[in-house]
């Protein structure tokens, strides 16, 4: 949370959960924490809509990883790669709901703000691959 307060009281809960391998963290107004402020979904949510015609995958996982399988209609903007160099994927298909992932939704949250600065209707898929058994396809 912002001061360690608010997740320090979820700490003290999970320990008497029975929890206890735990740490909180300090709070994020301590440090310069790079924040995303972009919409997101879990994988309940995802999955209801990934097939819609209106709907945009992108992968930001590597090439390879993305290669050695992905979900069904998605396309690859690896982390790191200019947006530049996809401009004509994305011109196309601007008008449509833009959903990011990757594995665990970071680079995803990375990209979604950085296509949400650019006026795309973009959303983050929090439940990554790691977090899901999504089914991926090559």
């Amino acid at each position: 949370c912002n001061t360690g307060n608010r997740s320090g009281k979820a700490l003290d809960l999970l320990k008497q959960k029975g929890f206890n391998m735990l740490m909180n963290a300090p709070g994020v107004k301590q440090y310069d924490y790079e924040l995303y402020k972009v919409g997101s979904i879990n994988a309940e949510g995802f999955l209801k809509i990934a097939n819609e015609p209106n709907v945009l995958i992108i992968d930001a996982r590597q090439k390879q990883d993305y290669d050695a399988g992905h979900m069904k209609g998605a396309i690859n903007i690896p982390d790191g790669e200019p947006l530049e160099n996809y401009k004509d994927v994305l011109e196309a298909n601007k008008d449509k709901r833009i959903i990011t992932h990757c594995y665990s939704g970071n680079r995803s949250a990375k990209l979604a703000k950085a296509l949400n600065e650019r006026g795309y209707d973009v959303t983050n898929l929090l439940d990554g691959t790691k977090e899901y058994n999504y089914e991926l396809v090559k």
